[in-house]
């Protein structure tokens, strides 16, 4: 059994705590019903006194007369004694009566119970726990045992009380073998303030702890089934909760595991629960991971790629000026190497920036901005050649609160790229409106008169250190010179900050009315 299944047993045990509570409240109660059945006796008591009363002897015709006009309509024995002590009348053996008991009994027969609880299978378990405490841990207790009753009413310390004017009560073991007692009350019965006799009632506890047996079985019962209750729960929980959680946790395992290369189909992710949930947050937890994995792998390998191209040129240029001849071609060697060093210094800053961005490790502040006049701010910081043309739009004057820092460097990258792909004369576009007339989303559209994009390769803009530069006519490719100020990570870092504002970017090519490429254009949407 795991630790979950446990703690749900644990838990679904405290069900059992009611019955064994109501186990501990029968001792308070059997106390009450032996209290209530005393004042009963004691009641009876006054009222024969009561009826008794009034004459200074009490002779036996009345005694009997009175105990027969009762016509047997009691659970109690009634006894009624003159002032010496002598018994008058007895409920249980009057002269015509067809019970033939002795004097000395204490106790009318209990009836028989056809089935006694005690014997039952579940009562003898249920007290076994009972009898071996009583057994092993409490101390011995020596047998106090009184007779039935003394062979002499008279005798009887309750009787005695009576006759000198007192309430009086005693109690004793009952016969018949049953684990019961019997209850003795006795009341003087006066003739102004003599006494002329005694009013005796009686009467055993065995219908009580009768009863008593017959609850504390049924809350055996109750308990046993408390027990199976919470074992079936246990078990339904472990099932349905805990065995699935192990699962989830060694397909994670799996999942994370290197040897793991495919994707792990994550069980449980159809259920409409918690377990359903976190089902299919693992999954989306797994595949980003691998996503992210993957990131840094192919990242890793294209810094490596990007970083052999200047470390190579900047070593063949320093070998070269060992054996150059004079400074003119030491002159070019160095500006070789100042130039690759310069692409390296630039391939370096686009690279922390990007993993600036990718990890989200510092929180920017923002600002109210509007979109347009920093689009302007940044161009004319650009000193671009080119003229920026801002569309006329319902959206064009809109502020947002935004990081001021990203939205000015999303603008620098896209309208440098703009620039250099532009012709010096030519003009760059900026639209700024509402896509779709929906003014929860801000749309940014840049549009050069650049050579556009390879139109096989339009999906591959935003790549990191992707870079499409087709050569113009009148230069060749060995005239260009590489200035280090693109490093193919001008798009990718625009990418990653838009998505930081969880927005989207697309790009494609502007067309004529013939179908040809006429510029480059990046569309950005950001949220509001």
């Amino acid at each position: 059994m795991n630790r979950i299944a446990l703690k749900i047993l644990t838990f679904n045990l405290l069900l059992v705590f009611l019955p064994l509570g109501s186990f501990m409240f029968l001792d308070i109660y059997e106390q009450q019903l032996l209290r209530a059945l005393e004042n009963s006796l004691v009641q009876q008591g006054r009222l024969i006194s009561a009826a008794l009363s009034g004459t200074p002897d009490i002779s036996a015709e009345a005694a009997i007369s009175f105990i027969r006009r009762m016509d047997r309509q009691h659970t109690a024995r009634y006894r009624i004694l003159d002032k010496s002590g002598e018994l008058l009348a007895d409920s249980s053996i009057l002269p015509d009566s067809d019970i033939s008991r002795t004097a000395s009994s204490a106790e009318p027969p209990e009836p028989t119970n056809p089935r006694d609880t005690r014997e039952s299978f579940l009562y003898q378990v249920a007290s076994t726990p009972v009898r071996m405490f009583r057994r092993f841990f409490l101390p011995p207790v020596p047998s106090e045992e009184a007779p039935i009753y003394p062979e002499n009413l008279k005798e009887g310390p309750e009787v005695k009380a009576a006759l000198e004017g007192k309430y009086g009560s005693f109690t004793r073991i009952s016969s018949g073998g049953q684990i019961s007692v019997t209850l003795y009350t006795a009341l003087p019965v006066f003739n102004g303030n003599t006494v002329t006799g005694a009013a005796v009632v009686s009467q055993s506890t065995f219908r009580i702890l009768r009863d008593l047996y017959e609850v504390r079985l049924r809350l055996f019962t109750i308990f046993l089934y408390s027990i199976a209750a919470a074992g079936l729960l246990t078990v339904i929980s472990a099932i349905t909760i805990s065995y699935p959680l192990n699962k989830l946790r060694e397909q994670a395992l799996v999942s994370l595991s290197p040897a793991s290369k495919n994707a792990i189909a994550y069980s449980y992710t159809k259920r409409s629960d918690e377990i359903g949930d976190l089902a299919r947050s693992l999954s989306r937890l797994s595949e980003e991971v691998r996503e992210h994995v993957h990131y840094i792998e192919s990242f890793a390998s294209d810094v490596s790629h990007e970083f052999k191209n200047p470390l190579a040129s900047i070593r063949a240029a320093v070998d070269m000026i060992k054996i150059a001849k004079n400074d003119r071609d030491k002159d070019h060697f160095l500006s070789i190497i100042t130039s690759e060093t310069e692409s390296l210094k630039s391939l370096l800053t686009g690279l922390r920036e990007l993993s600036r961005l990718d990890m989200k490790d510092e929180q920017l502040p923002r600002e109210e901005l509007s979109v347009k006049e920093t689009a302007q701010n940044v161009f004319r910081r650009l000193g671009c050649p080119q003229k920026l043309h801002i569309l006329e739009n319902q959206a064009q004057e809109t502020r947002i609160a935004i990081e001021g820092i990203l939205l000015e460097q999303v603008f620098a990258n896209l309208l440098s790229n703009s620039a250099d792909f532009s012709p010096p004369d030519s003009i760059i576009k900026l639209s700024i409106d509402y896509p779709e007339g929906r003014q929860k989303q801000l749309g940014i559209t840049i549009e050069d008169s650049g050579p556009g994009f390879d139109p096989g390769s339009i999906e591959k803009a935003f790549d990191r250190f992707y870079s499409y530069r087709p050569q113009p006519p009148a230069v060749s490719a060995s005239e260009t010179i590489l200035t280090g100020s693109h490093s193919g990570l001008g798009l990718a870092i625009v990418r990653s900050i838009v998505h930081y504002w969880q927005g989207s970017i697309q790009a494609r090519n502007a067309l004529n009315g013939n179908g040809d490429v006429t510029g480059a254009v990046i569309s950005v949407t950001i949220p509001l």
